[in-house]
């Protein structure tokens, strides 16, 4: 039996009154329950919660689950003339899914990383690079996770090749936001050869101060890759640890 197509996104597990209103019927509710628009009746009702509790029966009213139950016939109470009942026994029905888009390898790459994603400020956002180069050799490359924004920090904006310095001359730092944007540091862009007279390259952009300086932030792979390119990649042991911290 195919549920009506007006009731198809009811199947999200959206817990407004869901998961907690277990066994809505006239014998344990002093009040006539509102009827369900939808009751479906499974082999299995997963809802995640803590106890890991599987259901067997599921209402859905107003696109909201508003109740779930473990015997298949439990919600009976809230059918109505007008409630659409799917009986599926070989059904199994799980949480809505929803998409991260976290690029597990570079998640677990991101997790050895300067975690910016902690700033608020931009003061913060360097401070926590400073610590890093405090506790790493001189001329060693400093990367921050890619996982931050900056609408998340005070100022609103990227840092710049002149803040990252005050972090530290001594080391090249690469800040990584996303996958289209890095920013550099001084000591970083000599090393890949950006300068002044630097032309975009095609597919990226050199953003610059008004005299034509470059400003540190490079926006996609074009721009960036001279820098990305110098520095070393993770070992298989430090992509190892990072799966199992980001799993």
């Amino acid at each position: 039996m195919a549920v009506p197509a007006h009731l198809q996104t009811a199947g999200h597990f959206a817990q407004r009154e869901g998961m907690m209103n277990q066994h809505l019927s006239p014998a344990v509710s002093p009040h006539a329950p509102r009827l369900a628009d939808l009751l479906i009746r499974a082999a299995a009702i997963y809802s995640m919660a803590q106890d890991r509790a599987v259901y067997r029966a599921i209402a859905i009213r107003d696109e909201w689950i508003v109740a779930v139950s473990q015997d298949p016939h439990g919600l009976d109470g809230l059918i109505g003339a007008d409630t659409h009942v799917l009986d599926a026994p070989d059904l199994t029905i799980l949480p809505a899914f929803e998409d991260t888009h976290n690029h597990l390898m570079f998640a677990a790459q991101n997790m050895g990383l300067v975690p910016v994603d902690r700033a608020h400020t931009l003061a913060e956002f360097i401070d926590l690079i400073r610590q890093r180069a405090a506790q790493t050799p001189a001329s060693t490359w400093i990367q921050t996770s890619a996982a931050w924004h900056e609408v998340n920090l005070a100022e609103g904006r990227l840092p710049t090749a002149p803040e990252l310095d005050e972090a530290t001359r001594e080391h090249p730092v690469v800040v990584r936001r996303g996958g289209h944007v890095a920013v550099a540091n001084s000591l970083a862009l000599t090393l890949g050869g950006i300068t002044r007279d630097t032309p975009d390259p095609q597919g990226g952009t050199i953003v610059r101060f008004p005299d034509g300086t470059p400003t540190g932030v490079l926006i996609e792979a074009p721009a960036y890759a001279p820098i990305t390119a110098l520095v070393p990649a993770s070992t298989f042991e430090q992509m190892v640890e990072g799966l199992k911290r980001v799993c």
